[in-house]
């Protein structure tokens, strides 16, 4: 705590004294209980493959939760834009949530904003399209697949 202030003060950032604290993230009695809330993720103790204690991330529920809510009111605000514009603009959204999200061992999570991207966009455009039938739906979906989740970050 007392290099990391000089460290940021290089960069002419400063740390906020209030909100700033150590946290011990060791787990008790080499169980996994302890977890950590930080920067859209949780961090959380489990056992590798050989036995051994080690560090795993996935999406925290509140950062899912405030992704999918941003992707459903960008929907909901481009929703008198062309088919096109809409479709090119869930697209960027969705692979900016894969670019950040994407690390090992947060498929899962990623399964999840790709499914919802379907029910909550619909990608069938302003509420004048809303009742374009079955198939004429899946047509769509042809042309205009969405980016399906993939990891990006294999090494973090």
């Amino acid at each position: 705590m007392h290099a990391l202030p000089k460290r940021m003060n290089k960069f002419s950032l400063t740390i906020h004294p209030e909100k700033s604290k150590l946290f011990k993230f060791v787990p008790e009695n080499k169980s996994k209980e302890c977890t950590l809330n930080f920067l859209g993720f949780t961090h959380y103790w489990t056992k590798s493959q050989k036995g051994k204690l080690i560090t795993k991330r996935k999406t925290s529920k509140k950062g899912l939760k405030k992704s999918i809510k941003r992707l459903a009111d960008s929907c909901r605000y481009n929703r008198h834009k062309r088919l096109k514009e809409q479709y090119q603009l869930l697209c960027s959204k969705l692979r900016g949530l894969y670019q950040y999200y994407g690390i090992r061992g947060n498929f899962i999570f990623l399964a999840k904003i790709y499914r919802q991207a379907f029910t909550l966009c619909g990608i069938n455009g302003s509420t004048a399209e809303v009742n374009i039938i079955v198939i004429q739906y899946q047509m769509l979906l042809k042309y205009f697949s969405l980016p399906k989740p993939k990891i990006i970050h294999w090494n973090v």
